[in-house]
């Protein structure tokens, strides 16, 4: 053997080996990291719409079981629908009989009730839909009603220029988004 230890085994881990690990590990974990935040942010996305589709879902379902016309409902259900303020219902209809329009009255307040229950803001932290909005179309030209409920997202998704009527108050940095929901009550909708 010579002097320079030329053929000599080494028998434990360098240090760079050690920080090079390390350093990959880190990497691995902040990758892990960012991804489980990408989730959540997509998850809470998944279940706002999932709550706007309920509530637009529900409004429509009980205009079809009023029983009525399209004109009727739009006499009925039409006048203050939107969801900006909540009015008073008149008869509360959960335990007794009513008329066509003290139930319509009824519905259009415990939808603007669910809707409002919905909203949450934007820094509660809140699972709900931020700042929610319900608005309701009735188009008699092509038999159609149509639902629109709109909220404050914190992704931007689309520029959302489809939904020019049930608009929310400009808060930046939060985007609008919507569900929007038709009914076409004698023709079915084409």
């Amino acid at each position: 053997m010579n002097n320079l230890g030329v053929g000599l085994k080494q028998k434990g881990v360098g240090l760079v080996e050690v920080l090079i690990a390390l350093l990959v590990f880190s990497v691995g974990m902040l990758g892990v990291a960012s991804l489980q935040v990408v989730a959540s942010k997509s998850t809470f996305e998944a279940q706002q719409r999932q709550e706007a589709v309920y509530l637009a879902n529900e409004i429509l379902a009980r205009m079809a079981s009023s029983g009525m016309s399209l004109a009727q409902i739009k006499t009925a259900y039409s006048d203050d629908f939107n969801t900006d303020g909540i009015s008073d219902y008149g008869t509360d209809c959960s335990a007794g009989v009513c008329t066509q329009a003290q139930m319509a009255s009824w519905d259009k307040y415990m939808w603007k009730m669910a809707v409002s229950a919905a909203s949450v803001t934007h820094t509660s932290g809140g699972q709900g839909l931020i700042g929610a909005k319900g608005c309701v179309d009735f188009d008699e030209t092509n038999n159609r009603i149509k639902v629109v409920v709109a909220w404050k997202s914190m992704t931007k998704i689309g520029d959302g220029s489809s939904n020019t009527w049930c608009l929310l108050d400009n808060d930046a940095p939060l985007e609008q988004r919507h569900v929007e929901l038709s009914w076409c009550p004698q023709t079915g909708c084409l």
